[in-house]
């Protein structure tokens, strides 16, 4: 009895962490993205494509959205020599309508990189560089590679309610073998 109660609460906690979840409400594709690569934002069905719609961001500043297949979207283009970063871009749904916040991940320059073209006396396999090579002063930059993109609320809340549940079944299974009840 105590078990089911148990499981009972745990499924309304995660019910309710879910529910209380804000979804993803625009999109940037791609995301991570570099410098002079063009965005596609999208407000994901969620304006009135009646009233428009208009991104900002300090990234590329202010691009009235059209009107897609059901949704508004606009294409910018990061600019050349833009820093890495997470940059803010905020749909506005109409003039004074709902706002609707995404992040893109820009990867870009950072201070002190050579950003200028590889020239003709550059030493073989040195972009860039003449002369000798420079000994690397810090490691190499391992992980997942991007692979997992960005994360949402949605896959953190619902990763959360997974490991409150398969807790909450451990310690059952384990109560029920220590006090010899089935």
């Amino acid at each position: 009895m105590q078990s089911g109660r148990i499981a009972v609460l745990t499924l309304a906690a995660a019910s309710a962490l879910a529910l209380g979840a804000p979804a993803a409400m625009a999109s940037v594709d791609p995301n991570p993205a570099m410098p002079g690569q063009a965005l596609t934002i999208s407000d994901d069905k969620h304006c009135d494509m009646a009233n428009g719609a208009k991104a900002s961001s300090t990234l590329f500043g202010d691009a009235i959205m059209s009107a897609g297949a059901n949704h508004m979207f606009v294409t910018v283009k990061v600019p050349s020599g833009t820093r890495s970063g997470d940059y803010n871009v905020t749909i506005e749904c109409g003039v004074g309508g709902k706002t609707y916040n995404v992040t893109v991940h820009v990867m870009g320059v950072s201070v002190g990189t050579n950003t200028s073209a590889p020239n003709a006396s550059a030493a073989p396999g040195l972009p860039g560089q003449s002369g000798k090579p420079t000994a690397p002063t810090k490691g190499a930059k391992t992980g997942l590679g991007g692979s997992i993109g960005v994360m949402n609320t949605i896959e953190v809340v619902g990763g959360a309610a997974l490991l409150v549940v398969a807790g909450t079944a451990a310690v059952t299974i384990k109560r029920r073998r220590a006090g010899g009840k089935h």
